[in-house]
């Protein structure tokens, strides 16, 4: 009987560890990929900390720096919103070390992608 229970535990457990959706590492330093040149330099800092992510924002070239940003995230998709409004935002999927998506600014909205920098 408790041979049964244990063979019934561990299948359980190694199901949920396998079919659970795998854990985006989001923590880290991003930095907005400027192949067009359209968007100004931008890098955004994700900490987590008191059990929910932080983030803050950088725009060098308009003398930004720490500026909070709100972070939304669900599965593998993440809305960084930039104002309180949110009327400037980014939408975005995360692979890997790259989020991609796009950047919405006063109604303009653009493609955009992030790098994650390795620590």
């Amino acid at each position: 009987m408790i041979i049964k229970i244990l063979i019934t535990l561990g299948l359980l457990v190694t199901g949920t560890i396998f079919l659970l959706p795998k854990h985006q590492q989001i923590e880290g330093t991003w930095v907005l990929e400027n192949k067009n040149k359209t968007c100004e330099t931008a890098v955004l800092r994700i900490q987590f900390g008191e059990g929910y992510y932080v983030a803050k924002l950088d725009i060098p070239g308009q003398q930004v720096f720490d500026n909070p940003v709100f972070l939304q995230i669900k599965n593998d998709s993440i809305r960084v919103r930039i104002d309180e409004k949110g009327d400037c935002f980014v939408a975005a999927i995360i692979k890997d070390s790259l989020m991609i998506g796009r950047s919405v600014v006063d109604g303009r909205s653009e493609d955009v992608s992030f790098r994650k920098l390795k620590n």
